[in-house]
């Protein structure tokens, strides 16, 4: 079966795995934006949807149906991945800023920090050369942000809507905890008074994570932490009781602290 110039398959192949790869190998180029962010492992491929693939400026190429080819000078940076040729994550996350909705690529950006693929910084290189690109201000804006601690939307909410609190200093994020061999990251906290916010998914994660979350809680108490723990929903619909609840919880902190300090 015939997938693009001079690439051919079985016919019983698997099509919409093979497409992609036949588009790379017959352009000369690597899969970038969408389709290089599905083989970053970072997003489905959806049949049917048109494969990305970026070529050098000077390539030229006759059109080729369900390929969308995009050219660049100079070439990104090209990696290969299960025999595929990519552009570079940071080049792709960058580029797909403009091509996906706004969830789809916040999400993407988030999740890549966060499994540790990349670094904010590493986007941030990539993004001072492009700060022309639709959208550049909101993806630098979301870059601070996850350079700050966030891992996650609603870290990121629970920062702009409640952690920001009139009073009290900028809380650090993703605090790390360690004694007798054992390490924890609280989302966000004050260590100079030892309080502790964690945030709390909207799904029902179950009997056995609850269990956990309460045994790593009375760890953080020996430790002479306390751990503040605020729902989803209490998160989206009350973030001014949270805010008064944390701050008073701050004085209290302080005042105890200085107690047994004296």
């Amino acid at each position: 079966m015939r997938l693009c110039a001079c690439v051919y398959a079985a016919s019983d192949a698997n099509l919409t795995e093979l497409r992609p790869l036949a588009a790379a190998r017959s352009t000369g180029g690597a899969l970038s934006h969408q389709s290089s962010l599905a083989g970053w492992g970072l997003r489905e491929v959806h049949p049917g949807e048109p494969v990305h693939v970026t070529v050098e400026a000077r390539r030229r190429l006759r059109p080729r149906p369900g390929v969308l080819v995009h050219r660049a000078d100079p070439m990104p940076a090209v990696v290969r991945r299960a025999g595929v040729r990519l552009v570079g994550l940071e080049r792709t996350l960058v580029d797909c800023w403009t091509t996906l909705g706004e969830e789809q690529r916040r999400a993407a950006v988030i999740r890549a920090v966060r499994e540790r693929r990349t670094t904010p910084a590493g986007i941030r290189a990539v993004l001072t050369f492009r700060t022309t690109i639709r959208g550049a201000r909101q993806l630098a804006h979301l870059i601070d942000l996850l350079e700050g601690g966030c891992h996650s939307e609603l870290e990121i909410w629970g920062l702009q809507k409640v952690l920001l609190i009139p009073g009290l200093p900028r809380p650090r994020q993703q605090i790390k905890v360690a004694a007798g061999g054992r390490v924890a990251y609280l989302d966000a906290g004050w260590e100079e008074v030892k309080l502790a916010v964690e945030f709390d998914g909207a799904a029902v994660q179950g009997e056995s994570f609850r269990e956990g979350d309460l045994r790593r809680d009375a760890w953080l108490a020996s430790l002479g932490w306390l751990v503040i723990r605020v729902s989803y929903r209490r998160l989206v619909t009350d973030p001014e009781g949270v805010r008064r609840e944390i701050a008073a919880a701050y004085d209290v902190r302080r005042v105890q602290l200085h107690m047994a300090a004296r």
